[in-house]
């Protein structure tokens, strides 16, 4: 089975998500830009937050990125960050009462992106 290798990037400068397919890392800058909008940004690496595609959809079709946050039965409906730990993609389960606590991914078709970390930290708030 192949997998498909995709970034997207944070750009804390001006606080927007890149979803483009092409990027390059040269002397400490990053540099993100589309062959089909013509949107492109260059900024210092310590000023970008990359985060990869899991591979994985859910419910409605929706790539599932690190970083993105899913609500999901199996985290009992309570928003869940993705996040890579210990060799696998899984829920980090805030709040849980066990630090570090993830929860591998066996399943996407319950689960649904609702947001992602940068955009909109407040769903993991008071979780």
């Amino acid at each position: 089975m192949n997998r498909e290798i995709k970034f997207r990037a944070w750009n804390n400068i001006d606080e927007k998500m890149y979803h483009l397919p092409f990027f390059r890392f040269d002397g400490g800058v990053w540099s993100m830009w589309s062959n089909t909008d013509n949107a492109n940004s260059e900024c210092n690496y310590e000023n970008a937050e990359l985060m990869q595609y899991t591979g994985l959809k859910d419910k409605n079709g929706v790539e599932i990125y690190e970083g993105d946050i899913v609500k999901s039965p199996t985290m009992y409906g309570r928003p869940s960050q993705i996040q890579f730990y210990a060799n696998s993609w899984c829920f980090d389960v805030p709040n849980s009462g066990r630090e570090g606590w993830c929860v591998n991914i066996r399943n996407t078709n319950d689960c649904e992106v609702i947001g992602n970390i940068y955009e909109n930290p407040e769903l993991l708030e008071n979780n």
